[in-house]
C-alpha cells in the first residue's frame, strides 16, 4: 500500500485533460504519410467499387464486403492500364484493413477466415505478378548449360593455364559443390 504523501505527490502531477486533448492525441499520433497512403488506398477502393453507389467501406456486410474485396483485388490497375507492384497490393490491403479497424470494424481482412478467398484472390495475382517479372526482387540466376560450360572451358576461361583461370575455376567448382549463388 502506498503512503499517503506518495498517493498526494502522484495525484498533483495529473492534469485535468478534456475530450478535446484526447481526440487531438489519438489524431497526431498517427503518421502522416500512413494516413495519406490510406486515404488513397479507401479512395481506389470506393472509385472501383462503388459503381455510383455512395456505400462506405465499412457499410459492407461481411460476405459481400469478401466478394467486393475480391473483386477489386483481381481488377485493379492503375489509370494508365499497368498492374500495380505486388508489394503495393498487400500495403493496399493492410491499408484497407487499417482503415476499418479504425471505424470498429468487425473483423479484420487481413486475419479472419470469412476473407480467405479474397487473401487467395490478391495472393495469386501478387505472384502471377512475380512471375511476370515485377516487384523489388531480382529473378534467380540462370546456371549455365553443359555447352556453354564447355565453351568457357575451351576459351581458357576456366582450367589450370593463367592465374586467373585457375581463380575463375576453384571459384566455380565451390560454387557447383556448395551452393553458392552471386
Amino acid at each position: 500500500m502506498l503512503p499517503i504523501k506518495t498517493f498526494c505527490n502522484i495525484a498533483s502531477r495529473l492534469v485535468e485533460a478534456g475530450e478535446e486533448f484526447f481526440e487531438e492525441l489519438r489524431n497526431t499520433s498517427e503518421n502522416k504519410k500512413t494516413k495519406r497512403r490510406t486515404d488513397y488506398w479507401i479512395n481506389i477502393f470506393q472509385q472501383r467499387t462503388d459503381e455510383g453507389k455512395n456505400e462506405k467501406l465499412k457499410s459492407y456486410e461481411v460476405p459481400e464486403h469478401n466478394e467486393a474485396l475480391a473483386n477489386f483485388f483481381a481488377k485493379l490497375r492503375k489509370e494508365n492500364d499497368k498492374d500495380y507492384e505486388p508489394d503495393s497490393l498487400k500495403v493496399m490491403q493492410v491499408a484497407l484493413d487499417r482503415h476499418l479497424r479504425s471505424k470498429n470494424y468487425p473483423k479484420s481482412i487481413v486475419r479472419n477466415t470469412e476473407f480467405l478467398s479474397s487473401r487467395k484472390v490478391l495472393e495469386r495475382k501478387a505472384r502471377k505478378l512475380c512471375e511476370l517479372g515485377m516487384g523489388k526482387r531480382p529473378h534467380k540466376a540462370q546456371s549455365l548449360t553443359k555447352e556453354e560450360e564447355e565453351i568457357l572451358w575451351k576459351n581458357g576461361q576456366l582450367g589450370d593455364e593463367a592465374p586467373q583461370s585457375l581463380i575463375n575455376t576453384v571459384w566455380w567448382l565451390l560454387t557447383m559443390h556448395f551452393g553458392l549463388r552471386g
